[in-house]
């Protein structure tokens, strides 16, 4: 395999590859400034009091949805429930973006790394491609959904 386009370590050398092995070449990403650069909040004035869109990413280098929120529930730090609704809308929308994403782009490197993120934590996890995927499942396994309690309302 020839050492093109890889960092300096092996100079001009060709590495040797036993069969079966895998070699991976890509960008390097944290999955934990993935996961919360799944979704980006903007205030929108014209939505009615309680009310959210989410925007589908464009492109293949992202993978991050916008959600607009109405004036009265922005910003979402306010309520984990505001963010977790919009993950599960962005995690509803997976399979329709996931078509559209091209081989070998950002995109579907990181669609795998949030893919390898799911599977780490609930090794039962259906992805996308599968009829027995679940938006809600999916963000719950990324973000346990954790009830308010009067506390919470008192601060």
């Amino acid at each position: 395999m020839s050492t093109e386009g890889l960092i300096d370590l092996w100079g001009d050398r060709p590495i040797e590859v036993p069969v079966g092995t895998w070699l991976v070449r890509g960008l390097v990403h944290s999955l934990h400034p993935l996961m919360a650069s799944l979704l980006e909040f903007y205030e929108d004035k014209k939505l009615p009091a309680g009310g959210m869109r989410l925007e589908k990413p464009v492109g293949s280098e992202s993978i991050t949805f916008l959600a607009y929120l109405a004036s009265d529930i922005y910003p979402p730090q306010r309520d984990k429930r505001i963010w977790h609704s919009a993950l599960v809308g962005a995690f509803a929308t997976l399979p329709d973006i996931s078509k559209d994403i091209e081989p070998g782009s950002v995109a579907e490197n990181l669609l795998d790394l949030l893919r390898l993120r799911l599977l780490e934590r609930d090794q039962s996890f259906k992805d996308w491609h599968s009829d027995e995927y679940n938006a809600s499942r999916a963000a719950t396994i990324l973000e346990p959904f954790i009830a308010p309690t009067d506390e919470d309302d008192e601060a």
